[in-house]
């Protein structure tokens, strides 16, 4: 009878020497095999050595850092083999690593490596205690069982299919499930209805909507935005010159609204009358493969040449929309609307700074109409401490509040004052000292004279982030700074707008007709 490894285990003998160390933990990684029962680790690059559930006593090697197919490789018909090829080889190393060489490599680095003192040890030991050979032949036995078996046996966790974690995956046959993304199909597969609506966003991309798939849960849907790489590099060295110049958050937010490749609005999809309600999505990104882009993702390139674009230096996204049906069960489908509303625009004006008394005169950008703004009162502010009740932490709680009239009027829906500057982050509270106990309360709100003010704090993740004033005087507007933890000298303001929503995007179509048009012509 072979030795089987359950009784080498209660032998004890440590196999480490020979490359195959033991480990409390035997974390998998997302190329093991499924029901994989690790017993000894290489120490290098995660190579690690298990026998499988379903596959009797045989010993695999794997080795993440590999290549796809390459993960997964038989070593022994059985753990005595497995000792037996560690005989003949000396080291782990060599049957680890065969898979890769012909006969003369293999020889070629028994020689170049032979055991070391402290290996021929173990061997030793091996020999006496089990009464083993070494292996003849060891590289025809190896090459022998890797001829003989079949890799496609061997099942994975859904790991293994996550292209991040395995980029050499090659992609299966296009499938859409409801359950899914453009990663990862888990369900049975949709049945697509090609749809081929073309559209213009307001930011000038082009859009078009290939097909929907119709499944049991529900429909979901493909919507793709094109843009030439000119207009999506323009907007990176915006993106890039407006981190340099360190931009307003309104100057930011009104870039992130412009983004080519996203749609900034809301999406409605009924059928048979009925909305269906949105249940998940997900996007991925197409650059051209050019030097100071990112490499195209492959199920970007997998979705275009499904869909017959060939964008050629044209940068796009695809954006996957699952809808949940109306009804208990799948609708007899009919005719379907689908409206895109894009969002009004964050639109920005000059900066300025401005001291009580002074004017500063701006043009509203969606109307041309000049206005100007008077300053009254600027008014320093702290906020309470006992309002910041965090032991950890220490917040930010001075600002300024200052009083303004704007003439003609604005409406406050359209129109706001915001400070340039950032609220600044809390900060971690320093250990206790007799110093600074001593120093505890002496900090407090200064009542201020001719106003009564009335205060409520809006909280973030990093501490206050807006203050509400109420309580003024009703012909004057008052905005309040960011909250810092030292009073600003000067503050800078910007006039904030919120431009014209532009007018819905309508596709509608009839789904009992069920066209299949053969080709979708790329946009230029």
């Amino acid at each position: 009878m072979s030795l089987s490894f359950a009784k080498f285990k209660k032998s004890g003998l440590d196999l480490a020497p020979l490359g195959v160390e033991k480990r409390e933990d035997n974390s998998p990684y997302f190329c093991t095999p499924r029901g994989a029962s690790v017993f000894g680790w290489a120490g290098v690059d995660g190579i690690h050595f298990c026998r499988v559930r379903g596959f009797g006593e045989m010993v695999f090697a794997v080795s993440p850092m590999n290549t796809y197919p390459d993960y997964v490789h038989p070593i022994a018909e059985n753990f005595e083999d497995f000792l037996r090829l560690l005989l003949a080889v000396g080291d782990v190393a060599a049957l680890d690593q065969a898979w890769q060489w012909n006969e003369a490599e293999f020889a070629c680095f028994l020689r170049e490596n032979p055991p070391t003192e402290e290996q021929c040890a173990v061997l030793a030991e091996i020999r006496e205690r089990f009464s083993l050979t070494p292996m003849e032949e060891p590289y025809a036995y190896l090459f022998r069982l890797r001829e003989g078996f079949d890799a496609g046996r061997l099942s994975y966790t859904e790991d293994f299919y996550d292209t991040e974690l395995n980029p050499e995956l090659p992609l299966g046959d296009w499938k859409v499930t409801f359950e899914g993304d453009f990663w990862h199909n888990r369900g049975r597969a949709a049945e697509e209805v090609r749809i081929n609506r073309s559209f213009q966003t307001a930011a000038g991309a082009w859009g078009l909507i290939p097909s929907f798939y119709l499944t049991a849960q529900g429909l979901l849907m493909d919507l793709i935005l094109m843009v030439p790489q000119e207009k999506m590099r323009s907007y990176e060295e915006r993106g890039e010159r407006l981190a340099r110049e360190n931009g307003s958050p309104a100057e930011e937010r009104a870039l992130q609204e412009e983004e080519p490749l996203s749609f900034p609005g809301e999406m409605t999809l009924t059928v048979n009358g009925k909305r269906l309600r949105e249940e998940h999505s997900c996007t991925i990104i197409y650059t051209p493969p050019e030097e100071g882009f990112a490499a195209p993702e492959r199920e970007a390139e997998a979705a275009l040449l499904h869909y017959g674009l060939e964008l050629g230096s044209w940068c796009c996204s695809i954006t996957r929309v699952a809808f949940r049906w109306a009804t208990k069960r799948r609708p007899k489908l009919k005719e379907w609307c689908l409206t895109l509303q894009e969002r009004a625009r964050t639109l920005v004006g000059e900066r300025f700074s401005l001291a009580a008394g002074e004017e500063v005169s701006f043009s509203d950008p969606v109307t041309g109409i000049c206005h100007t703004l008077r300053a009254g009162e600027l008014l320093p502010q702290e906020l309470p401490e006992e309002h910041f009740r965090d032991g950890e932490f220490l917040f930010p709680r001075h600002f300024t509040m200052m009083t303004y009239a704007v003439t003609p009027p604005l409406s406050g829906e359209r129109f706001s004052l915001q400070d340039c500057r950032r609220p600044e982050a809390a900060r971690r509270r320093p250990a206790p000292s007799p110093e600074r106990d001593a120093l505890a309360g002496k900090y407090s709100l200064e009542p201020q004279a001719e106003s009564t003010v009335v205060m409520g704090i809006i909280g973030g993740a990093d501490g206050p982030t807006a203050v509400l004033v109420g309580g003024v005087v009703p012909e004057q507007q008052t905005v309040c700074s960011s909250v810092t933890f030292q009073p600003q000298e000067r503050v800078e303001w910007q006039p904030v707008f919120r431009g014209e929503a532009p007018p819905p995007i309508v596709l509608a179509g009839d789904l009992s007709e069920r066209e299949h048009p053969a080709e979708i012509e790329g946009g230029e």
